[in-house]
Parts: C-alpha cells; structure tokens; sequence
C-alpha cells in the first residue's frame, strides 16, 4: 500500500510518535499505519497496548534512545504528556524534521470530513465509542478515533468508509482547538485540568472558542446545565452565524430520556427521539450518565438519517468499553469493577452506578489518584465522593507528566474522609496488602494512571476457588 497521508503538502512515509502508548497516540499511530506510512515509535513504559501496536507492524523502543529516529523520517508526533528534555526531541530537531503535537495532526488529517467532535469533561470516551458503534452497525461506515478500546472491534481506531469522522476531543492542553467540527459536542463542564487552565472562567472560555470552531451549517450540541454555563451571548452569536444549537439530554423532553429503571444487567429508559417520539432502551451499561451518553449517540445517529428503531437495537448491542465499568470478573457473589474514573464527579457517578447494580452488597474502593496537580486541587472532592464506598484504599498518586508537589500526597484525601476505613499503599504492596470481605462483595478499581495493571496480579492471588 502506497502511503496516502500528506501534511501539509508533503507526503509521509516514516513517522516517529513520541508517546506512542498513550490511547490518543495510538489512536493516530494506527491511522498512519492503515494509510500504508512505517511508523516508528518510543514510551517509557511497555504496555499490553503497545505490545499490540508491535504486533501490528510498528517498530517500538522503551528507552530514550536518538538513533532509533533515523534520517528517512518524514514527520515527529508527540504527545504533551512527555517531556521535551528528551534526546529523542533534540534528535529531532538537530535533523530539521517538522514536530507537530498530536492535535495539530488529527487535526489537519480530519480537516476534510465531516468531524463529529466530543467533548466535556466526563464521557467523552464513552459517547464517541457509542455512536461510533451505532452508526457503524447501522450501515454508516464513520471513522473513529477514540480514546478507549472498543470491544466488539478490539480497537481505538477504525477506517471510515464515509463522509463522516468521529473524533474525541481532548480539551487537555487546549488540543479541541485543532478541529474543525461539523457537529461540535459538549456533554458536561466540570472544572479540571487547572494545571493548564488555572481557572475555570478560563477553561470556560476555552470551551466557548471550540465551539465557533464549528463550521456554518454545522450543530453544537450541548446539555441543558452545559448551555447555563455557556451563556445565552455566545449561543445566540453562534445561531447568527448559521450554527445549529441543539439541547440534548433533558428529563421529558425531545433529544432527552424518561423513566429510568436500574437493573443487575444496566438500566432501561425510554428515549424521546427529535420528533418527540418515545422508544424503550435497554443498555447494558449501569448509571443515569450512560443513560445520557447513550441518548446522544442515538441523537445524533437520528440526526445522519438512521431509523430509529434501528438506532436503539445497535445501542442494545453495545457491551462498554474498555476500562469504562468494565466488569473484569464476576461470579455469584462478587464482581470486580474496573474504571479510567479519575474526576471526583466520574468517581461519585461510578459509585452510584454500583451501588444501583448491586444495592445489597459492600463496595471496596481502590483508587489511584492522577496527578499531583488534580489531587490538591479537589481533595476535599475526591473524599467526599469515595466517602460513599464502604472500605477505601488508597493507592500512591500516579505522577503521569508532573513532579511531585511537596506535601502532596493520598495523605490529604484521607485528612477528609471520616466515616469509613480507609488504608494508603503504593502499588506495589496492593497485592499483598489487599483484604477483601467475605462474599458478596464489589471491588471497584479506580483511576486512570497504571492502577488497572495490577488486576491479573490480584485474581491470581484472591481468586482461588476458579
């Protein structure tokens, strides 16, 4: 296959990805690979991820090593999320070869289609993998770069064979500026990312310019609470504009939901499609939030020209996705719970939906905060959301891309949390340290650093009797 991916004006047959396991990247590194281009690439860690990618023809080193990036390489894509001391980034640029950040090249590769983008705070994983999937089975053949793995396609990427693209939009560091949506989807407003932001008006903002990156004739869809912090201004400048706004997700409305209904195996509802019409839904997936998740994806699936009853069957079809209350074992009395939740709201949704799937039983939480950075900036939030587990572990602090912050540590989590047990460990000693009730019970793993790697360890020591 020749490569088919240009840059601006030039063609790409090498590519470098600096960061590449991180699940944006590898989203991006897959795209390149499918378009026929050699891809190359270096993380710190090696991954069950990254493994994959090798398996799939990419060339990956674990180690900082400059002569790995060899002079046929036509492009360099990095991830903000590593450092730029290193020798691969100074390697780079002592060759000359242009260095885009991802945004900037999902971006410009997308700039041609029709993008989907969706965005907020939370769901932003679980919206775009739900209306990749329900298009998809329903004969749309979008393409889709997701930030999570599908499971019923074993991916984070998929090849469109139409007009239309559907891309998560990542508001860390600002990337969602780099799209050029023809619907533009803001799904919550939650302050986070304050690292980059420093306040919420500006994160706010921030949001409001992704927003009129929308292309005329295009649609922002936004929640009723999201288009309250908005503002009535800037709707109305983007209505003059020639931009649809569409409000999803509200109770007895249009684009919205009623009669919720909890069950051991997700959740029923019905929909209340754009014509007013009302169709019962059952997901697998537990929690009101998923409800709303599931109801944009069926908007916007109505929206393309979908029926709607073909709509809701692919939407029952769907079985999560990975890392987003995934169930990674369950038996008669006991489940373990895996989720990337890492946001104190994502925390107290997952929470609840656990509670809602097994009422009767405890919840044993163990999470990882993420980030020195969100840790003192919602301590007091995050305790109040793992204050309604029955048995909490905490579990040192995953840095990702930051230097500890004197004084900061689960210590200041813990300081708030007075009703329950609450034990700190680093990761390492989770495996020995780890006591579980007798059954039944559910153990929730929370958080969206490497937490989630210790799971094979922990079945192999609690679960004996398999």
């Amino acid at each position: 296959m020749s490569p088919t991916v240009r840059i601006d004006d030039k063609d790409i047959r090498v590519a470098y990805f600096i960061g590449i396991g991180g699940i944006g990247m590898s989203a991006l590194a897959r795209f390149f690979a499918d378009a026929g281009v050699r891809v190359l690439g270096y993380d710190k860690t090696k991954t069950a991820l990254t493994e994959t990618l090798r398996k799939e023809g990419m060339d990956i080193v674990y180690s900082d090593n400059p002569q790995h990036m060899t002079e046929e390489i036509d492009v360099v894509v990095y991830t903000p999320a590593v450092p730029r001391e290193l020798q691969l980034f100074k390697r780079a640029q002592s060759m000359g070869k242009p260095i885009y950040k991802r945004a900037e090249v999902l971006g410009k590769v997308t700039r041609h289609l029709k993008v989907v983008a969706i965005g907020g705070t939370h769901g932003k994983t679980t919206c775009s993998a739900l209306t990749t999937y329900v298009l998809r089975e329903c004969g749309i053949k979008v393409g889709a770069f997701v930030g999570g793995i599908i499971p019923q396609y074993q991916t984070n990427y998929l090849r469109g064979e139409s007009e239309w693209v559907i891309v998560e939009a990542d508001e860390y560091d600002r990337s969602f500026l780099h799209l050029h949506p023809w619907y533009c989807v803001i799904n919550s407003l939650d302050p986070d990312h304050l690292d980059i932001y420093g306040t919420r008006e500006a994160m706010l903002e921030s949001y409001r310019e992704f927003m009129q990156k929308t292309q005329r004739g295009g649609t922002v869809w936004i929640t009723e609470e999201v288009a309250q912090q908005i503002g009535d201004q800037r709707i109305e400048l983007l209505q003059r504009q020639q931009i649809k706004v569409i409000v999803y997700g509200s109770i007895d409305r249009p684009f919205g939901y009623r009669k919720v209904r909890f069950e051991k195996e997700g959740v029923q509802f019905e929909w209340i499609d754009g014509k007013g019409k009302c169709m019962d839904v059952h997901l697998q997936m537990p929690g009101e939030h998923n409800v709303r998740n599931a109801v944009l994806a069926l908007n916007i699936a109505q929206s393309l020209g979908v029926d709607a009853k073909a709509a809701v069957r692919a939407l029952e079809g769907f079985r999560g996705i990975w890392r987003r209350f995934e169930i990674v074992y369950r038996d008669s009395a006991r489940a373990w719970i895996d989720d990337y939740a890492h946001h104190p709201t994502e925390l107290r949704e997952t929470i609840r939906a656990a509670r809602s799937m097994f009422p009767d039983w405890p919840l044993i939480a163990v999470f990882q905060p993420h980030l020195y950075t969100r840790t003192r900036d919602f301590a007091e939030e995050f305790a109040r959301a793992l204050s309604n587990v029955d048995v909490l572990w905490l579990v040192d602090i995953y840095p990702a891309r930051e230097e500890p912050i004197p004084g900061v540590d689960t210590s200041i989590i813990a300081a708030h949390i007075k009703n329950i047990p609450v034990y700190r460990v680093s990761l390492e000693e989770l495996v020995d340290q780890l006591e579980l009730p007798p059954r039944p019970y559910v153990l929730l793993i929370l958080g969206a650093g490497d937490i989630y790697t210790v799971i094979p360890k922990l079945k192999e020591k609690l679960i004996t009797d398999v």
